[in-house]
């Protein structure tokens, strides 16, 4: 885990397997994350749905279909 407090985080990676469906990492560093700060997940669906499912802190959720992404946005 980076120890940063990061603004932006874009979840790309890594490679998924049968056995390894979801990046789990930033739950670990959920938090560090100040208000503002945008997740954005590309192309992971089932990623999306466990962090909607996990994620502990209020964000603001948007799914973007012509982009293949989604986006949580912490807010205060």
């Amino acid at each position: 885990i980076p120890d940063v407090v990061p603004d932006l985080i874009y979840l790309d990676g890594p490679a998924l397997t049968p056995g390894i469906q979801v990046a789990v990492d930033i739950l670990d560093m959920e938090d560090k994350f100040r208000p503002g700060l945008s997740l954005i997940v590309d192309g992971r669906w089932t990623n999306t749905l466990f962090f909607r499912q996990h994620l502990k802190r209020r964000y603001v959720f948007k799914h973007r279909s012509i982009f293949r992404n989604s986006i949580f946005e912490l807010v205060a």
